[in-house]
């Protein structure tokens, strides 16, 4: 949940729903946990109630007092005709204190998902394996969902409460989504519920505040392959690609941002603090910067399109179902894009990208310094922070800085501790040598799960 919502990568199909926005569903968990509250004693009521509370106070922009059936979508009879506004009167009028926003990284390796929370902003991934199908397309819903699960990231802020309700799923670019590499040209049939070819999709959780997170991906075609990792700090995150690959012949793009400005937008972009205009091909530029969405750092010689367009489309472009088409409206919103072109038939591309979420100008380039890349390759990609901490995607058997692993594996060292996942969630074990010590980390039965080893 953020402010209220429920966060896009969890919808499914749900995406394309006209009358089901992410803020709906979010109503419809504040009243369940309400209910939960008045069952419940002691601490669990008051965590329950500080929930309730705190999606309420954050959900302005669906304020859920102000709705007249929160309930509406509720599928089954549980909770139809339950009273959640007066449910939540009551417990408000009882001085509930709201839970703080606590800073959070989590992993679900069952569902191919993860959420970083820091004060000021969230993100999340969407993603796709051999365990979970990399979209949902049935009944006539989610009609361009084709990428939803290629590693899309979703940026969540606190002036923006809207960005992705307010008819975001119908108005993108469905082959541009942030996060994504994708060739360029009209995709593919959907299928129903499409698993990719590759188990490799996880990562590891190094405390709160920081997690690396890595995609083996290949097109749903599998003509495009790539290795793509995440790594995710309080100050933003950075997205690391290699290994690039395509046989198609079509223009290959990762794209850095695809972010809606709303009906007639707008917000400066600049680049090494110049303003840029509506369309620009930006050469190696050092930093870039949005007005109120925050910065991006580029890591390596990349050259950037930078592109402003109003884009129009129905809800009815994405959702044909019986039971949940939208309507025929045309909606324009105006988006800013920044894509990294790796032209056709790349072979070992890369890219190397920072994102500040909420980040001002001063702070875009004063994060240069936060953080070093020390691998970028198709079999390992590692970053190192300003406190020596390292973080590291490992895709086979290798070797970084005082690292060294014996198989597929996601690595946090610190000075007195390891932290070790499988994201293959295929391995009994991985030996993994640090500082001329070698352990054994179990992950029988593990799911993808950090395990953690003291080195003291």
């Amino acid at each position: 949940m953020y402010a209220g919502a429920l966060m896009e990568p969890v919808r499914g199909r749900m995406l394309s729903r006209e009358g089901e926005t992410a803020h709906d569903i979010g109503h419809q968990l504040t009243v369940a946990t309400l209910v939960l509250a008045r069952s419940a004693t002691g601490t669990v009521k008051a965590e329950l109630s500080g929930l309730a509370a705190k999606w309420i106070r954050e959900g302005t922009y669906a304020p859920f007092l102000e709705i007249p059936d929160p309930e509406r979508f509720a599928p089954g009879p549980d909770l139809v005709a339950t009273p959640g506004i007066e449910f939540a009167q009551e417990m408000l009028a009882g001085r509930v204190r709201p839970a703080p926003i606590a800073a959070t990284h989590r992993i679900f390796g069952q569902q191919d998902r993860m959420v970083h929370v820091t004060e000021g902003w969230s993100a999340s991934l969407g993603a796709g394996s051999t365990r979970i199908s990399r979209y949902e397309s049935i009944n006539g819903m989610n009609l361009h969902g084709w990428h939803v699960g290629d590693g899309v990231l979703y940026l969540f802020l606190p002036h923006a409460k809207g960005h992705y309700s307010d008819a975001y799923w119908p108005t993108v670019d469905p082959a541009l989504l942030p996060g994504t590499t994708a060739k360029a040209g009209p995709p593919g049939p959907l299928a129903a519920t499409p698993l990719t070819t590759k188990a490799h999709v996880g990562g590891v959780r190094w405390d709160a505040r920081h997690g690396a997170y890595a995609m083996d991906f290949v097109s749903e075609d599998g003509s495009l392959s790539a290795k793509k990792s995440w790594f995710f700090t309080p100050a933003g995150i950075v997205c690391l690609g290699a290994g690039i690959t395509d046989t198609s012949g079509q223009a290959v793009r990762t794209t850095i941002e695809n972010r809606n400005l709303g009906e007639n937008g707008r917000g400066t972009l600049l680049a090494d603090a110049r303003a840029v205009g509506d369309s620009s091909t930006l050469h190696r530029p050092r930093w870039l910067h949005l007005d109120h969405v925050g910065g991006y750092v580029l890591l390596d010689n990349a050259e950037v399109t930078a592109l402003r367009e109003d884009r129009t489309g129905a809800w009815r472009d994405v959702d044909t179902g019986a039971n949940t088409k939208g309507t025929t409206t045309p909606n324009t919103r105006r988006y800013q894009k920044l894509v990294i072109e790796h032209g056709a038939k790349p072979v070992d591309a890369k890219y190397a990208y920072a994102v500040l979420p909420g980040a001002s100008v001063v702070g875009t380039v004063a994060s240069a310094f936060a953080w070093r890349v020390r691998a970028n390759t198709p079999v390992v990609q590692a970053l190192r922070l300003w406190d020596n901490t390292l973080l590291a995607n490992f895709y086979s058997a290798g070797t970084v800085d005082e690292v060294s692993v014996s198989g597929p594996a996601s690595v946090a060292l610190g000075r007195n501790s390891l932290a070790v996942s499988d994201p293959t969630q295929l391995q009994e074990s991985v030996r993994v040598t640090v500082r001329r010590r070698t352990v054994e980390v179990p992950f029988k039965d593990a799911f993808g799960a950090t395990k953690v080893v003291s080195l003291r």
